[in-house]
């Protein structure tokens, strides 16, 4: 692409990221991020830090994922509900459901609520550690909202 002088675009810089990380170069990775950076023209957006952690944490730096997840909760999970539900199976992958900022999803703000794939995402976390009866409370958060009687999950178990 730079030899026909086509500029990369942040689908194309996210693209190339993805496929350094499926040779495992990581800091093949980290030069795209700081050119993207340098470039000018395009700006990282929470796509690009859910991106970036996601390559962390396939990689297990732990470490890394999350301060790519900080970055992403300041470029835009408040206000994108996708991109918080992206922000929830980031942090549930590397282990820190914890860390999910309760307050923002429930700001009056935002408008978010939680919602079946939410509850859905921390089941599977839950099942994934062993804690069983906090993943049967997410199924009955899930029902409660109205969708279906829980038998996708529960079929899955």
């Amino acid at each position: 692409m730079k030899a026909y002088d086509v500029m990369p675009d942040s689908y194309t810089y996210n693209v190339w990221m993805r496929a350094l990380s499926s040779v495992n170069d990581i800091s093949g990775v980290e030069r795209v991020i700081d050119e993207m950076k340098r470039d000018g023209r395009v700006a990282e957006d929470w796509t690009t830090y859910s991106n970036l952690a996601s390559i962390y944490a396939d990689a297990g730096l732990t470490d890394k994922a999350a301060k790519a997840l900080k970055k992403l909760e300041k470029k835009n999970a408040c206000r994108n509900f996708t991109a918080y539900q992206f922000l929830i199976t980031l942090y549930g992958r590397i282990g820190n459901l914890l860390e999910v900022p309760w307050r923002k999803l429930k700001s009056s703000r935002s408008g978010a609520k939680p919602n079946a794939k939410t509850w859905e995402i921390f089941m599977d976390y839950y099942l994934q550690n062993g804690d069983i009866k906090s993943a049967i409370d997410c199924v009955d958060k899930a029902v409660s909202i109205g969708r279906g009687d829980g038998g996708k999950w529960l079929s899955d178990m």
